[in-house]
């Protein structure tokens, strides 16, 4: 069995109805093969192999070695041959036997071969089977066995023998010779039409046989016995192939199974968990605390110090200028009370403390660039609460300026980073609702057939019922492809 077809029964096993439809493309005539050992019939066989199929469908999920697929499709296809009821025996099968018409020897000799396949006793009939009765080539069939070529050859080459002599084309004894007891010669050259017709043979080797059939009067009867065969054997059993239809009624049979939930995140979390997996069972490890406390600290620290230096800095500047000294006239008497001042600084101040970058935090992580815009708020604050505790300038009152503009654009500055931080708290809370949810469907069970509750569905005798029940589920260009 090539990689392709383990990759196929892989995604079969995982409830893949393509993969399925594809096994069952492949695998069909071994199946119908299989069958027709049970029962010697062909019409009985289709009926078994078109039953098998569920059965071996409700398997698959609990295949732990894909390599026994097909020991789990000869299985499938004994349950189904016990189970399936045989029908009688029409007059077409029976080809007309008291008919004079049909008494012609080619018609014999076809009905000779049929009957000579049905009673070989040798377990290779089935490569017969594959090659002559579905039509598959050398190289399907080592695929699908996955042997050499050469084994099939020989395989192929027991049969026709056996097959010759059953079927009387090779003298009056119906029973094949034991090889053992022939000699080297004469055990060369029987069956060796076969391999020269399937396999190919050196020049030399086949000069040699050549020869020796044409000088034995008995392996140049078998030689023409075993080629009789080949040449009865395609048009014999042609009519007896599967239907085009056959993998489209086999899926309607096959009812659809959830394939098993995989849930998982595209990516790594944003919250330090590793991403949800069908085999996450056990509770996750506790995830890595959001960001590094010293880049926190030092952006916060660089924020203050640089709001602090700034206002300063700018209250330095218009201190002692014209403006300054006109704002300050117009503004005189009019500056805000004692408690406007307390609200808006222990509001501001409120706000600094509840928009803290996280130090310890599990979730919510902030940009680098709000770590900084928290500090220069901070900073901010700082300046104000010195201007307006040590007056720094006593020739011209600053409190107005601090009271009725500074303090007021500050706030509102402390206001933004608050709804900003409010914001992202609410985002990050969906974020890790969704996670969790996403993790309690990942850890639910996926309930799959058991591996005892096996059901053989009927075979539909009417294909209509059962059709109407399930077309939707069915491609409506499902078909198989000729063999």
């Amino acid at each position: 069995m090539n990689e392709v077809l383990l990759q196929i029964i892989h995604r079969a096993i995982r409830s893949d109805r393509a993969a399925l439809r594809s096994l069952i493309e492949r695998y069909q005539g071994l199946t119908y093969a299989l069958a027709y050992r049970h029962c010697k019939r062909f019409p009985q066989a289709q009926r078994i192999a078109q039953a098998a199929w569920p059965m071996a469908a409700a398997k698959l999920p609990v295949l732990s070695e894909p390599e026994r697929f097909l020991d789990l499709l000869s299985a499938s296809v004994e349950r189904a041959a016990k189970v399936i009821p045989a029908t009688p025996l029409v007059e077409d099968e029976s080809e007309g036997a008291e008919h004079s018409v049909l008494k012609t020897e080619k018609v014999q000799w076809r009905r000779l071969l049929r009957q000579a396949l049905a009673d070989c006793p040798l377990p290779e009939a089935s490569i017969f089977f594959l090659r002559y009765v579905e039509g598959l080539s050398i190289e399907d069939i080592t695929d699908l066995y996955g042997v050499e070529a050469l084994s099939v050859v020989k395989s192929l080459r027991a049969v026709c023998v056996d097959l010759s002599f059953r079927a009387g084309f090779a003298g009056p004894t119906r029973t094949p010779p034991d090889l053992e007891a022939l000699p080297p010669d004469r055990r060369e050259a029987l069956g060796f039409a076969v391999e020269l017709a399937e396999g190919g043979v050196s020049n030399e080797v086949r000069m040699r046989v050549e020869r020796f059939i044409q000088t034995d009067a008995d392996a140049r009867r078998e030689d023409e016995a075993v080629k009789q065969v080949m040449s009865l054997a395609t048009r014999t059993f042609a009519a007896h192939r599967l239907p085009p239809e056959f993998v489209k009624d086999v899926l309607m049979t096959v009812p659809y199974a959830d394939a098993p939930r995989v849930v998982s995140l595209p990516r790594t979390s944003a919250y330090g968990m590793s991403p949800a997996s069908a085999q996450t069972t056990a509770r996750q490890a506790a995830v890595h605390a959001a960001p590094e406390t010293g880049m926190a600290i030092s952006l916060g620290l660089a924020g203050a110090v640089v709001g602090l230096v700034v206002l300063l800095w700018v209250m330095d500047r218009i201190a002692f200028s014209r403006s300054a000294s006109s704002m300050t006239t117009w503004m005189a008497g009019s500056e805000a009370s004692i408690g406007l001042v307390l609200f808006l600084l222990g509001g501001g101040t409120l706000g600094i403390f509840f928009t803290r970058p996280p130090l310890r935090a599990r979730h919510l992580r902030l940009p680098p660039l709000f770590m900084a815009a928290h500090g220069l708020a901070t900073g901010l604050l700082a300046a104000l609460l010195f201007l307006l505790l040590f007056d720094p300038y006593p020739a011209l009152p600053s409190y107005p300026i601090v009271v009725g503009i500074l303090l007021p654009l500050w706030a509102t500055y402390v206001l933004a980073l608050v709804g900003l931080r409010a914001r992202w708290a609410f985002m990050d809370l969906e974020k890790r609702l969704e996670l969790r949810l996403r993790r309690m469907e990942d850890m639910a069970p996926v309930h799959l057939p058991a591996a005892g509750s096996t059901s053989v569905p009927a075979v539909p005798a009417q294909a209509s019922v059962h059709v109407a029940s399930q077309a939707q589920d069915t491609p409506a260009n499902a078909s198989s492809p000729a063999t």
